[in-house]
């Protein structure tokens, strides 16, 4: 029978430190490292709560803004009431593949905002504006671009397997 392998707190710690790099809460961090690497890949609340050493309230708290998000699930077992949460590895891929989309809606607003403006704001006021739609423009190419190689690779690798 296989151990079940939980990583160190202190390996949870350094990890989480570098997700709130990211301007994701603490407890969020922790949480999602923690579900990351357990395996089997799910731990119950209670095991959540004990492992990282933090209040029931703030677990619940992060564990509900991430059922929310659609990153996290959970799953219970026949003749045992817990619920048991683990990383949804497809949603989260689609949150990501659906983030690096939305670069080319915020350059769609920002040119609308700059059509609106034409005539009525100086030209070089609108230097500023143009070069963050102009940006924003150049992001949403590259990562349609990039998540359409990616998918390519995936697919050819799966292919030649």
């Amino acid at each position: 029978m296989k151990k079940r392998y939980i990583p160190d707190r202190q390996v949870i710690e350094n990890l989480g430190v570098e997700m709130e790099k990211m301007d994701v809460p603490p407890v969020h961090a922790r949480i999602f490292i923690l579900l990351l690497m357990v395996n089997p890949p799910y731990m119950s609340f209670e095991e959540i709560q004990e492992h990282l050493q933090v209040s029931k309230s703030s677990v619940s708290k992060y564990l509900n803004i991430m059922l929310e998000q659609g990153t996290l699930d959970y799953r219970t077992f026949s003749g045992d009431r817990r619920r048991y949460f683990y990383l949804n590895h497809e949603k989260l891929l689609n949150k990501i593949y659906t983030g690096a989309s939305k670069f080319s809606t915020i350059s769609g607003l920002m040119e609308n905002c700059l059509r609106e403006r034409e005539g009525a704001v100086p030209e070089e006021k609108n230097e500023h504006l143009k070069e963050i739609s102009d940006f924003f423009s150049f992001l949403g190419d590259g990562m349609a671009k990039l998540v359409n190689e990616y998918h390519a690779c995936k697919l050819s690798d799966h292919d030649s397997h």
